[in-house]
């Protein structure tokens, strides 16, 4: 099928989807920004290393899909990573500073807000979003629950989200078995009421293996949560000195993390209103729409200037 006629053409991954608007690019002109929550080549590299057995076939792998990223790179006008540190990951493949702008991921500031009450200290909840796989960390998260419930014997760990890899799912449940924590660890499911989900606890953890800018982790900190979490991808970033941070793989740290803010709860406060407070300075939608409308507009400005194909005028 033809590439439609388009203003702007834009692909959310350096992957085989922005291959119509590298088409587009090379048959019209159209400009193309290119957009990555995560890095793809990185994905590529963790998700083959599991799944492809042959060392020849991931080889092979790993160049063709080599690559589709750098067409993607080449032909792209902008990249646009949701934080600074996938910048890195960009420039080594080969993508030019100036070419690329950094924009962060929004959520909406209405919608996220701290709840009017916490739950009580004594019967503490530690709860977490995210999809059940291997790079969300679930084990780890886990075993830190086995560690703090010595201390508070009464917490509670609630894991919202459904289970992407059943394998890697059934392996979280015979460990809490193994551990004594039926309970201790609730698997919560999917929800979609993230914001309740948030204000019911008293500290939210993640213990991500590889993140992006997860979205989680900014709409914890609207509703004004205390938040434990692995210091990975642009995660530092989002956070800065509002939460804490451990290393990834290692339990026995997110355990300690959790287990000090339970013993403090005037820090956990502390912490949650500072992070509300640094989200709605720089994670607002409103504000991440903004940085959006504004690379199309100079995307569109630049080819009309520079003498590209003639194009409509569209409101942004």
């Amino acid at each position: 099928f033809p590439v439609p006629e388009t203003d702007l053409v834009h692909s959310a991954a350096a992957g085989f989807c922005g291959l119509p608007c590298i088409i587009a690019k090379l048959q019209k002109g159209t400009p193309y920004l290119l957009t990555e929550h995560g890095v793809y080549m990185r994905e590529q590299y963790l998700n083959m290393r599991k799944h492809v057995k042959s060392f020849f076939v991931r080889w092979f792998l790993y160049q063709f899909v080599g690559i589709v990223v750098r067409l993607n790179y080449y032909f792209a006008d902008q990249v646009s990573p949701v934080c600074a540190y996938n910048r890195r990951w960009e420039q080594w493949w080969g993508v030019s500073r100036e070419k690329i702008k950094v924009i962060y991921n929004g959520v909406d500031p209405d919608k996220f807000q701290p709840p009017l009450n916490r739950p009580s200290i004594s019967k503490p909840v530690v709860t977490n979003v995210g999809l059940i796989f291997p790079l969300k960390g679930t084990l780890d998260l886990i075993e830190a629950a086995a560690t703090v419930s010595k201390d508070f014997p009464e917490v509670e760990f609630r894991l919202y989200g459904s289970a992407s890899d059943k394998e890697y799912f059934d392996k979280c449940k015979e460990r809490v078995v193994e551990q004594k924590l039926e309970k201790t660890v609730i698997f919560a499911g999917s929800t979609n009421e993230p914001w309740k989900v948030y204000g019911e606890a008293n500290i939210v953890a993640f213990a991500s293996v590889s993140e992006g800018f997860p979205y989680v982790v900014i709409e914890a900190m609207l509703t004004g949560a205390a938040i434990v979490a692995t210091d990975v991808g642009g995660v530092r970033e989002a956070l800065a000195d509002t939460g804490l941070l451990v290393r990834p793989h290692r339990p026995n740290d997110l355990a300690t993390a959790i287990t000090s803010l339970l013993k403090d709860p005037e820090r956990i406060d502390f912490l949650g209103a500072r992070a509300r407070k640094r989200a709605l300075e720089l994670f607002t939608q409103e504000k991440f729409l903004d940085e959006y409308r504004e690379s199309y507009k100079k995307l569109l400005y630049l080819y009309e200037v520079e003498g590209g194909l003639e194009r409509s005028q569209s409101n942004f």
